[in-house]
């Protein structure tokens, strides 16, 4: 998958009406797989930073068991007048507690 910066670079209209969209509302929908391979949604918040869209979980949530079992997930950004979007990926742990999700 690539990372936001690469999107960026290479739909960068596209990714800015993306961005918009994630950017309009506070919380958006997060789905990730169970162990049965059925999807999960939870409520969850996303923010840009640096080169990467990311999104956070307590480290005890279900969310985060679903991550440490399966990192592919898609996020749906709150739909607005202008439509909705969705982004699918890969978990790639970034926090000081990285290693609990290893």
């Amino acid at each position: 998958m690539a990372a936001w910066e690469q999107f960026e670079k290479e739909a960068g209209e596209l990714a800015s009406e993306v961005r918009a969209r994630f950017e309009a509302a506070e919380t958006h929908i997060l789905a990730t797989l169970r162990k049965d391979g059925s999807p999960r949604v939870s409520g969850t918040e996303v923010d840009f930073m640096g080169p990467d869209l990311s999104f956070g979980s307590m480290l005890n949530a279900v969310k985060a068991f679903d991550f440490r079992r399966d990192g592919r997930c898609a996020i749906h950004a709150h739909p607005g007048k202008a439509g909705w979007c969705r982004a699918a990926a890969v978990l790639a742990a970034v926090s000081p507690w990285a290693a609990a999700f290893a």
